[in-house]
Formats: C-alpha cells, structure tokens, sequence
C-alpha cells in the first residue's frame, strides 16, 4: 500500500509542473464561468443597490479623510425615500381610459330638473353626422311621439381628432334644438364603452327622477310606441326594477380571428364566451339599474366592447338581462319593410337615412297597419 502511493507521488512529481498549469488554467475557467453566470442571475436593481451604497460609502470616506468632492456635485444631507413611478407608456391596442374624469362640452342640465321623464332616449352619434341627428328627429326620435307620455331625446358625441370649425356648428346646433350632449373623450369605434358609460354617469346625475332609459343606435328603426306601451307601461304604479332588454345574447363566442371588427386577443379576454349581455344596437333599461351600472364598473375592468362590457357589469352585480315578452322584438339584422310586420317589432338594424325616412313616412299613415 505504501508503495503504491510512492509510485504515485513519484510519477506525481515526474509530471508535476504540466499537470499543475492544465489544473490551474481550468480551475480559472470555471470561476470565470461561474462569474459571468452569476452576473446574468443578479437583478439589475440589486446592482443599482451595489453602485449606490459604493458611492455613498465613497463620499463618507472622501468627507472623513477631507477630501474635496468635484465641482458641480453635491453631497445630499438626509438620505430620503422616494417612490417610482412607472414610466409612461402608450395605451394598448385594447385598452382605454375608463373610469376617467371626463366633463360635458355640450350639456343639457335642464333636461330633467323640473320633470319626471318617463323615457330617456340617448343616441350615440359621431360629431359631424348633423344628416343622422336630423333624420332621428323628425321619426322616431320625435319627443312627441306618444301622447301622454314625456320623452326626451338626446344626441351623445365625443371629440373627432380633425375638428375645423365643426364645434362652433356643434355649439350653434346646441342652441337650436337643446339635445346635445358632447364630453371630452376622443370619438372612435374602440371608444365606445367610455361613450355607454358617459351615458350612464348623465342619467344618473342629471336625469335620476326618469323612469327609463333607452339607448338606440343611428341606423335603426325604432318603434317607440311599442316599447312604451308594451314592454314599459306607463300605466304600472310602479317602474320596474334591475330592468334591461333588448336582443340577450347568451354563450356569444369571442372573435379569435385578426381583422375581424370584434377580434379579442386571448391575453385581453382568455374565456371562450362572454357572459350574457343585450346587444348594444338598442335596448331598454330602469333607471336604478344606471346607478348600480355604474357603481359596478369601479370593480369591472375596462373593456372596449361596449355591450359585452355591461354584460360584465351586470354579471358582476349578480343580474340577468330580461327576454321581451316574445321573441323577434328587436332584430339584429335588417329585413324588408312591411308595414304590418314592422308594427309589431321593436327595433330593426341596418338602414340608411334615406330609407329611415321613407319608410317612417309610410309607417305613419293614418289607419291600421294591417
């Protein structure tokens, strides 16, 4: 055994030196790599900690030994903390500004004050569509429209990024007819949840005493007189409660496919179907239901689909959306103008102006529809 590890120190020693060097240089090697690993390991913020204590430890010898600090540097005389904001970044394809404060440029305070409003009609209208507000006022949007029944009409309109002197038509427009209401968030497609719910923020603090609410969009036919007298009542003691209808969609599926007008990203939306919600074209709604809408939407995400977005908010609130009294009452396509048929639909989608008022002026003839 001993002489074993004679032969192995002597062999050892015959090749000592070479074997040394090789042991050293990869020893070298190995620390060098584990250096360099650990540096790819050590947050960045922990080496900002490293350089500031470095510094300051090197500013507290450099006043102990006397030494003068360089021109043009100060030596802080408390050490406080700061908190980080994070930076500024552009909003996301996806993502929009709500809850934000946004005020009225446009506003009709007196709408409501002095009176009880049995309907509030609210249209969403892009700012220079004057040709839409003009037809709506004279169909369907007219406030007269149901005798014995108070209805207000109102046009709502954000900001467009190319203006001109469109807000000066816009205040002149809103002297005239006194149905404008017009905040400052920018007018676009993406935007429309802030558009809803600017609506609602309106209800709730200009028109509580309402009973109902409807929100319609430009090109539809819109039978006012059958919602009133068939779905609302005004003739009930009282307006319902956690009320609103219009088209339910239920298990509707997200849209995956890009370039498509409703597509929604998987990390904007991960689930496969949306709750249930009314389809935004049209529907109705009680006006407690604005109140709690809108206290909601302090725990419900932002989301830019406007309908599905009160879907959320309702679900969050633990009410379901009502069916009307019969299927077909508000049509999500556009179907050929019959007058018999369209006396008893409530909302039909899909016209353009001109037909808006062709055939309303038909619809209005004096004698039975059918």
């Amino acid at each position: 055994m001993s002489g074993t590890r004679t032969r192995e120190s002597e062999e050892g020693r015959n090749v000592g030196r070479p074997k040394w060097c090789r042991t050293c240089l990869l020893s070298a090697f190995l620390i060098l790599c584990g250096a360099v690993l650990s540096l790819n390991y050590i947050s960045i913020d922990f080496w900002s900690f490293i350089v500031k204590t470095w510094t300051q430890w090197g500013r507290v010898k450099g006043q102990e030994s006397g030494t003068a600090q360089p021109r043009g540097t100060s030596t802080p005389t408390t050490l406080k903390s700061t908190t980080t904001q994070a930076p500024w970044k552009p909003l996301g394809p996806f993502e929009i500004l709500y809850p934000h404060k946004y005020h009225f440029i446009l506003d009709e305070p007196e709408k409501c004050r002095n009176q009880c409003p049995f309907l509030v009609l609210v249209v969403p209208v892009a700012p220079h569509n004057r040709a839409a507000r003009d037809t709506i006022r004279r169909t369907w949007g007219n406030e007269s429209l149901v005798p014995g029944v108070t209805i207000r009409r109102l046009f709502l309109l954000g900001l467009e990024d190319q203006t001109g002197g469109l807000q000066e038509e816009l205040h002149a427009e809103s002297k005239e007819h006194h149905d404008l209401l017009q905040a400052n968030f920018l007018d676009r497609y993406l935007n429309l949840t802030i558009k809803t719910m600017v609506m609602i923020e309106w209800l709730v603090t200009r028109c509580p005493n309402a009973s109902y609410a409807a929100k319609v969009d430009t090109d539809m036919f819109f039978n006012v007189d059958l919602l009133v007298n068939t779905l609302l009542d005004p003739h009930a003691a009282q307006p319902k409660e956690d009320y609103i209808t219009g088209a339910v969609i239920r298990n509707g599926l997200v849209q995956r496919q890009k370039g498509t007008k409703w597509y929604v990203p998987e990390e904007v939306f991960p689930q496969e179907t949306y709750p249930c919600y009314v389809s935004g074209n049209a529907y109705a709604f009680s006006m407690d239901l604005s109140e709690k809408i809108l206290r909601a939407s302090r725990h419900v995400r932002a989301f830019h689909l406007e309908d599905v977005y009160l879907g959320m908010c309702l679900e969050h609130l633990g009410i379901l959306p009502t069916d009307p009294p019969q299927p077909g009452l508000f049509y999500l396509w556009q179907i050929p103008y019959n007058r018999c048929k369209f006396s008893g639909i409530v909302s039909i989608t899909g016209f353009s102006l001109n037909k808006i008022d062709r055939y309303w002026s038909d619809f209005q003839k004096p004698g039975p529809p059918c």
